[in-house]
């Protein structure tokens, strides 16, 4: 085995060298007829020859030089694209932060609009004046100034309500308590404004509730029933006069103000600031209830 091994690779490294042998012979043979060629080759030929050596030179350096002009300008790309990305992240993470910022603003938004707390009321009659009555009303920072004025008791065919806060008028009834910066236990004032299309003028307004009737229905106002049934311009018909009269004297009739083209001297109470007759000032004077509670009432509605 060690000698048939031994001899193949005898064999194969003469093989080698006859090929060595062979290829040095066959590159000297070029270069002979090489040789020989330019011999034999005339000047301007051997110009030619050397302009076009030089012409595949240049070719194959430019190649060379635009394969790498393309290969930094495909890293230039690559490098953009990822600059690209990275600020295409950027982007996307303060987009998400801005939601959820938004998001935040908005839970906090409906948190204040769902809050609730009490504001107290002031009811005022027809002629503007304050009458005495409060009420506490439990409401949310979210209701509207329209949707609070609905729930104060009055009379809707006749007029509409409008909120005073700090001696300012609110007209804008679309806006809610939190625009509005209205705090908890806030003190307001319902105007009670006629609607443009009723004619309260013609109307008897009573001294209680500070409802008008028509003088037709006025008798059958349930704050009428314990009352004889006369109206104002029959009862000034029946009165005494003034001089004949020396101490007034406690009836069953109810009196009730009217607005007539006639004046009538009235004496204003400096309790709770009504304008009464003469002749019904003194009995109002010993039952004004602004005398004996100077404390408003307040009731939860």
């Amino acid at each position: 085995m060690k000698s048939l091994h031994q001899k193949e690779e005898e064999m194969r490294r003469k093989w080698i060298e006859d090929m060595n042998q062979k290829q040095r012979e066959l590159a000297q043979v070029n270069q002979q007829l090489t040789d020989d060629v330019l011999c034999r080759m005339s000047e301007a030929e051997l110009r030619l020859w050397m302009e076009h050596a030089q012409k595949n030179e240049f070719i194959d350096e430019m190649l060379a030089r635009r394969q790498q002009l393309l290969d930094e300008q495909s890293w230039l790309l690559q490098q953009d694209l990822e600059n690209k990305k990275m600020a295409l992240s950027f982007k996307e993470d303060d987009l998400r932060k801005r939601e959820w910022e938004i998001e935040q603003e908005r839970q906090a938004e409906l948190a204040a609009l769902s809050r609730v707390f009490c504001i107290i009321i002031e009811t005022t009659n027809p002629e503007g004046k304050r009458t005495g009555k409060t009420y506490q009303m439990q409401v949310r920072a979210g209701d509207t100034l329209y949707r609070i004025c609905e729930r104060i008791p009055h009379d809707k065919e006749l007029f509409c309500v409008k909120l005073e806060y700090n001696g300012i008028l609110l007209e804008d009834l679309d806006k809610n308590l939190l625009e509005l910066r209205i705090p908890d236990n806030a003190f307001m004032i319902s105007r009670l404004l006629p609607k443009a299309d009723v004619d309260v003028l013609n109307l008897i307004p009573c001294e209680d509730c500070g409802k008008r009737f028509h003088a037709e229905v006025f008798g059958a106002h349930k704050c009428m029933k314990q009352y004889s049934q006369e109206l104002p311009s029959q009862r000034r018909k029946n009165q005494p006069s003034s001089s004949s009269q020396t101490q007034p004297r406690r009836t069953n009739s109810r009196t009730v103000v009217s607005r007539t083209s006639q004046q009538v001297e009235a004496i204003p109470c400096e309790f709770c600031e009504g304008l009464f007759p003469v002749h019904r000032y003194e009995e109002h004077y010993r039952s004004c209830n602004a005398r004996r509670a100077p404390v408003p009432k307040v009731t939860r509605y």
